[in-house]
């Protein structure tokens, strides 16, 4: 395989890429491509079935938002398999709007100084046009765009708030500075309107009695519906309806407390696409697992429990959900003492 940049993105064809060798004992690689976000893995199967023409530039750019959602969550790139292929096939993209949040946070943590020009493509050349600068694909991939229309339009709605204001310089094209507004509508915490909490957690009946008498009390307590997606009704396809109920919930309650198969997946994923969207996060774990967490996990304060104390569990949850994101507008339904 060629190296540097001489090698092509697997997943955006035409974009340079860096092949970092092979990983031990697997038929799978390590690319850090610029178009996906930053490093990830790939299985030979996996690149293989990039060629099929079913996978499209949509799916390729929720594949891409899934690798920034684990590298930011977990710290580690994540292995795009098979089967990850066809979770973004058939996925959900990001609405709109957090599409532009993450447009204006990059911009935001792209400007080393107040008041810093930021390009997204660079001065023109006669007869050429404007030629897209090193940011270019990094934008592309955290807005999770396909064209650099979509990148534009997105570029045009933040102008639109004055979240960002164009430097308007005439041999420029697509170049901004972030205003206040901008700097204040990353740095507030955006929080759903919502009287919901979602749980996350390993769906297993070993966990029921926490669930049924730590989390969930912990977040009625705080004046909260609790919602535990395989105890929703009517929930036809569960990866969209896990997403959709995140995005509706005023913040997420995560516990990692695994089985012996090792740590969950899926609650290191919904933690991440949770904070993606600056919805608050209250960890908990068992404390005989705290130190199997991730390291990049580690960092965030994590509640432990133990199974003979349930209710303590449950007077600590309730007071860090109050502390993180407030009381429901119904108010709680305990006091502290």
């Amino acid at each position: 395989m060629m190296t540097g940049s001489d090698y092509e993105c697997p997943i955006w064809r035409g974009h340079p890429a860096s092949h970092l060798g092979g990983i031990d004992d697997k038929n799978a690689w390590r690319i850090d491509s610029p178009r996906a976000g930053g490093r990830f893995d790939i299985t030979g199967t996996a690149r293989a079935g990039l060629d099929d023409t079913s996978i499209d530039a949509r799916a390729r750019a929720r594949l891409t938002t899934r690798l920034i959602d684990h590298r930011k969550e977990t710290g580690r790139p994540l292995m795009v398999s098979q089967a990850l292929l066809e979770e973004a096939r058939f996925g959900r993209d990001l609405e709109v709007p957090e599409r532009m949040h993450r447009l204006l946070a990059w911009l935001v943590e792209s400007s080393s100084t107040v008041g810093k020009e930021i390009c997204l493509m660079g001065r023109r050349k006669v007869g050429i046009g404007p030629e897209a600068t090193a940011g270019f694909p990094h934008a592309l991939a955290l807005s999770e765009s396909t064209t650099d229309s979509e990148l534009r339009f997105l570029c045009d709605e933040l102008v639109e708030k004055e979240w960002i204001r164009p430097t308007r310089s005439p041999n420029t094209f697509s170049c901004f500075k972030v205003t206040g507004r901008g700097y204040e509508a990353v740095r507030s915490p955006r929080l759903p309107d919502s009287e919901q909490g979602f749980v996350a957690m390993w769906l297993d009946k070993s966990m029921d009695a926490v669930y049924e008498n730590g989390l969930g009390p912990a977040i009625e307590d705080a004046g909260y519906r609790a919602v535990r997606i395989d105890r929703e009704p009517n929930v036809d396809k569960i990866d969209d309806a896990i997403l959709e109920e995140i995005r509706q919930s005023r913040f997420v309650l995560a516990d990692f407390t695994h089985g012996p198969d090792g740590v969950r997946g899926s609650v290191y994923f919904e933690v991440g696409f949770a904070r993606g969207l600056g919805i608050e996060v209250v960890s908990t774990c068992r404390e005989d697992q705290v130190d199997s967490l991730h390291f990049d996990t580690r960092q965030y304060h994590h509640i432990a429990w133990r199974d003979g104390a349930l209710d303590q569990l449950r007077r600590e949850a309730r007071k860090r959900i109050l502390a993180r994101a407030g009381a429901a507008a119904s108010g709680p339904r305990h006091s502290d003492s």
